[in-house]
């Protein structure tokens, strides 16, 4: 028993490979501090375009021209001391993503494919339409009461560290 422990300990498993306990980073910089150790933060879309010398003749170096604009979203300060105009690393752990799309994303749509499919042998056609509009609500609806039993900080992105250029 303790041999196959061991040996189960060297192997690679489907979270090592798709790298759910890493973080998702984005550069920003903190616009004011809020309270419960909470900052406000501006982060801004990057795109790959936009180093080339064909920028403004390209269309896609126009559209992500235009796409740069600045988002300001809230963050949990992480205890760190911050001011406002302070540049900073903001994180969220991907497996807190991958848990908010499946719950935002898979639920509604196993929900829809059941009661679909329950309707469907219950009603027919018209049973089958309903059933799926029923599974659909039923599963946003869900997803929303589940999500607000989380503590309110647990999809709020994480200030990792402070001082980047």
């Amino acid at each position: 028993m303790l041999g196959h422990s061991a040996q189960r300990d060297n192997v690679l498993t489907i979270i090592d490979i798709i790298g759910v306990n890493a973080m998702l980073e984005e550069t920003a910089r903190v616009v004011s501090l809020e309270s419960a150790g909470r900052v406000r933060v501006a982060t801004v879309r990057q795109s790959a375009c936009g180093g080339c010398q064909g920028e403004q003749s390209c269309g896609s170096g126009v559209l992500a021209t235009s796409a740069r604009r600045s988002a300001v979203i809230l963050a949990a300060s992480n205890g760190l001391e911050l001011k406002a105009g302070d540049s900073v690393v903001v994180g969220v752990p991907s497996g807190v993503l991958w848990q908010g799309m499946l719950l935002l994303y898979g639920m509604p749509l196993l929900l829809l494919a059941v009661c679909g499919m329950a309707g469907q042998i219950l009603g027919g056609e018209l049973g089958a339409v309903i059933g799926a509009m029923a599974g659909l609500v039923s599963g946003l609806l869900l997803a929303y009461a589940w999500s607000h039993k989380q503590p309110p900080d647990k999809y709020l992105p994480i200030v990792i560290k402070k001082g980047v250029s």
